[in-house]
């Protein structure tokens, strides 16, 4: 069954809205030098150029601070979702991220009691996400729904790579949705897995039938999400796949989605 709602039933999992800042300042100077004042050309552009030199007054610190601020910043994010709408933490995760705010902020605050030039700033605001909050719900029911929208045109492109990084997406939002609406998300995920391991096992021939039934299962859980009423109950039932585990078998780039 692809989303069944009833009424009291909550879409998402109680949570916590993170909101990750950091950055390392100080230890470089610009200098710029007009070349050319800004004017207007003859086709009614407007043009300038200028000269900039940058110095940097302490190589070695400024990589370490650099490496400081990822470090840190790694501590959260891990225990953390990427979404379109910020870092998402699970609520069950929290005593964990509690811990990495303060490793964090203690490696921060020993790399500027010894530094010369450059202060490294990690800052860290957590906002509760309730379960029947609607606003967030619609906001992340939009973004999975993009990914599942995305994750058809891939399937219809043969593009495996794009594909597979699609699903992690949508499988790291879906942590986020209560069990039954996650569990549409799994049946999308699952089946565009399948469809990627006949597109590989094909390799190069020169016609590949495109998995119909695969971006046909996807378009139903993208639909439940796309017209999912948030005023009323909702029941969309289809025959669903037994799940199971999902494999990515290699590293992927980021894409447009």
């Amino acid at each position: 069954m692809i989303m069944s709602n009833t009424a009291g039933f909550r879409v998402l999992r109680p949570g916590i809205l993170v909101s990750l800042k950091s950055k390392a300042r100080g230890n470089t100077r610009y200098h710029k030098r007009d070349l050319e004042y800004a004017h207007l050309t003859e086709n009614g552009t407007q043009v300038s150029r200028w000269d900039t030199t940058k110095t940097v007054y302490d190589p070695d610190e400024q990589k370490e601070a650099s490496r400081v601020v990822s470090s840190a910043s790694y501590l959260i994010r891990k225990l953390c979702i990427e979404s379109e709408h910020g870092l998402l933490c699970p609520v069950e995760r929290a005593d964990e991220l509690n811990e990495a705010i303060a490793e964090a902020r203690e490696m921060v605050a020993a790399f500027n009691a010894t530094s010369r030039y450059t202060t490294v700033e990690v800052n860290v605001i957590c906002g509760q996400v309730v379960a029947d909050d609607m606003n967030t719900t619609r906001a992340i029911f939009s973004e999975t729904e993009q990914f599942m929208e995305a994750m058809q045109r891939g399937l219809e492109e043969l593009d495996v790579k794009k594909v597979r990084y699609l699903m992690k997406k949508a499988k790291d939002v879906g942590q986020m949705l209560a069990p039954d609406t996650s569990q549409t998300v799994a049946i999308a995920v699952n089946a565009a897995s399948a469809a990627c391991k006949r597109i590989v096992k094909a390799g190069n021939q020169a016609a590949i039938a495109i998995d119909q039934a695969a971006i046909d299962t996807i378009g139903l859980a993208r639909n439940s999400f796309l017209d999912f009423d948030f005023d009323a109950p909702v029941e969309v039932n289809v025959p669903a796949p037994a799940l199971r585990a999902i494999d990515f078998e290699e590293e992927v780039g980021s894409y447009a989605v």
